[in-house]
């Protein structure tokens, strides 16, 4: 599958490569950043590559087995615990 449709997808790679939009963010807007080491959708190396050209972020990054979107499911107490004390930054609480 992966064959046939990587070249369908790199057609569209410049309307979906986040990479050239980050610098687009402005340095008010705080952005978090919740990725698991393991994720087989988009990788952590991608995400961290990202992550470094937004202006203003946190990051967290799972240790431990998560896949793509169940980080809160897996991993609920750490999730919760990172994404109050993000607000609390960025609400000046």
């Amino acid at each position: 599958v992966h064959l046939f449709l990587k070249p369908f997808l790199m057609r569209y790679d410049s309307a979906t490569n986040l990479l050239t939009k980050a610098q687009q963010i402005p340095l008010r807007v705080p952005c978090l950043f919740i990725h698991s080491h393991d994720d087989t959708s988009v990788s952590l190396r991608d995400v961290q590559q990202f992550a470094a050209c937004v202006p203003r972020k946190d990051c967290l990054w799972i240790d431990k087995t998560s896949k793509h979107a169940c980080h809160y499911l897996k991993h609920t107490e750490v999730y919760e615990e990172y994404l109050h004390s993000f607000i609390k930054s960025v609400i000046g609480g």
